[in-house]
């Protein structure tokens, strides 16, 4: 019967860029002509950009319309910008688009690691507070994808070369208060 019906929303692959149309934008490496940090681009975003809070906030706008009350929601990873070591790195050439082999290990233990952690949990705790802006009292299920990590595709468990404080999969409680 329709009253029994259930559902639940499924996203993947946002790829939520807090920094689209800023100077500190990802632009894709294949996608030369992208450009993704000036004011004047299209506030929903540009092909060759990682997605602007705009189109986040019309994408889940349009779902909540469409399915207003699912029994929950399914996150199921590349949830944030692509790259977010390069927000920390000196060059271009410590971003993680550019590394290959040994140097991504190398990139996952710099200096800057922790800092570029920290700001990928802080860029999912955002995503997840506008989901739940727009789904309140909807349980949100979560998995780390491949640029939910830092650097991007490399995902460092605990372990016993690892100091008990690794910060590979911290990040504070991903619901907001």
């Amino acid at each position: 019967t329709g009253s029994d019906t259930q559902y639940f929303l499924w996203f993947s692959d946002i790829h939520y860029d807090p920094y689209y149309a800023t100077k500190d934008a990802y632009r894709a490496g294949y996608n030369t002509t992208a450009v993704c940090n000036s004011t004047s681009i299209p506030s929903m975003g540009s092909i060759g950009c990682d997605s602007p809070k705009a189109l986040v906030d019309s994408a889940l706008a349009y779902a909540s319309k469409i399915a207003a009350s699912p029994s929950f929601f399914v996150l199921s990873g590349d949830s944030i910008r692509h790259g977010v070591d390069m927000l920390y790195a000196s060059n271009d050439h410590e971003g993680s688009e550019n590394r290959v082999g040994s140097e991504v290990e190398v990139a996952a233990h710099s200096e800057y690691h922790t800092d570029a952690m920290n700001k990928a949990g802080e860029i999912i705790n955002d995503l997840m507070a506008i989901i739940a802006d727009a789904f309140p009292d909807v349980e949100v299920i979560v998995s780390i994808g491949n640029n939910d990590v830092v650097p991007d595709y490399y995902l460092e468990l605990q372990g016993e070369t690892l100091p008990p404080d690794n910060p590979c999969l911290f990040c504070e409680d991903g619901m907001p208060d």
